[in-house]
């Protein structure tokens, strides 16, 4: 785990209640972006795992409070993550989200922007 996170008003574009990231550990954090899990949300699925690319994410053997299997970033992996959403997008559950880092008004998801001032 690399640190916790502050929440900054991000949303994700199907869920109602934007995720509160200051309880969110950061799994991985690149270029301007964190990478967040929401551990006790994870259904231990394994969607993520399957929807990354570059095989940065694999199952650990740490359980959550549902008893499940929660993913991780793979050791020496970290940088061939490309921050695709792809992980973020798969998720049943909407454990994991890749949010930028320093964007505090506006939601920002492949290239759209709205701002959400005056909420």
């Amino acid at each position: 785990m690399i640190g916790k996170g502050k929440y900054d008003g991000i949303t994700r574009y199907n869920a109602s209640i934007p995720p509160l990231v200051d309880d969110m550990p950061i799994i991985l954090s690149k270029d301007n972006k964190n990478l967040y899990l929401q551990q006790n949300r994870c259904q231990g699925c394994s969607a993520c795992v399957v929807a990354c690319p570059t095989g940065v994410l694999g199952m650990s053997n740490q359980l959550n409070m549902r008893l499940a299997c929660i993913p991780r970033v793979l050791p020496r992996k970290e940088d061939s993550c490309v921050l695709c959403h792809r992980c973020e997008l798969a998720c049943p559950a909407w454990a994991i989200y890749l949010i930028e880092r320093g964007s505090k008004d506006s939601t920002h998801l492949e290239g759209v922007n709205v701002s959400h001032e005056g909420e």
